[in-house]
């Protein structure tokens, strides 16, 4: 499923490290390094830190996307 928002982004990485816990798979490592990365963004957003947060989550959420294909 393509992520549309940051707080679908968080979601799915939720889902990939909570599988790879349970299969005991190093996989899991970027999806967490990503959402620690991914949550200190949309905190940055929410506190106004970028000059445009809507292109900044749009970044993310690409990103995201287009790293989970690989």
């Amino acid at each position: 499923m393509i992520a549309k928002t940051i707080d679908e982004v968080v979601e799915q990485l939720d889902a990939i490290i909570d599988c790879a816990r349970s299969e005991n798979s190093r996989i899991g490592f970027f999806a967490a390094l990503y959402q620690k990365v991914t949550i200190k963004v949309k905190r940055s957003i929410e506190t106004g830190r970028f000059v445009d947060g809507d292109r900044m989550e749009q970044l993310d959420v690409i990103f995201a996307n287009r790293s989970r294909d690989y």
